[in-house]
């Protein structure tokens, strides 16, 4: 538990939806991100609301789309490899 040193965990049963949440916001401390949303140039991506825009604009995306683009802006700055 918390005092075993763990900052997170889920009791039994548990909702995949909220594992995944959990996840994201693992993901976005991990990356030092105190926000669901990320910037880059004139993109926003919304991780919570599942939206991006450009430039104020409404962007829409399939969610490959959208999976592709959050971690392409996880990793700003990074090469990354298709695999």
């Amino acid at each position: 538990g918390l005092d075993a040193g763990a900052d997170d965990y889920l009791a039994k049963p548990f909702q995949i939806e909220e594992l995944v949440a959990r996840l994201r916001a693992l993901i976005r401390r991990a990356a030092g991100q105190a926000t669901s949303e990320l910037i880059a140039g004139g993109v926003r991506l919304d991780g919570r609301s599942g939206r991006v825009t450009l430039n104020g604009e409404p962007v829409k995306l399939t969610a490959q789309e959208f999976k592709l683009l959050s971690y392409l802006m996880h990793h700003k700055g990074k090469v990354v490899s298709r695999t």
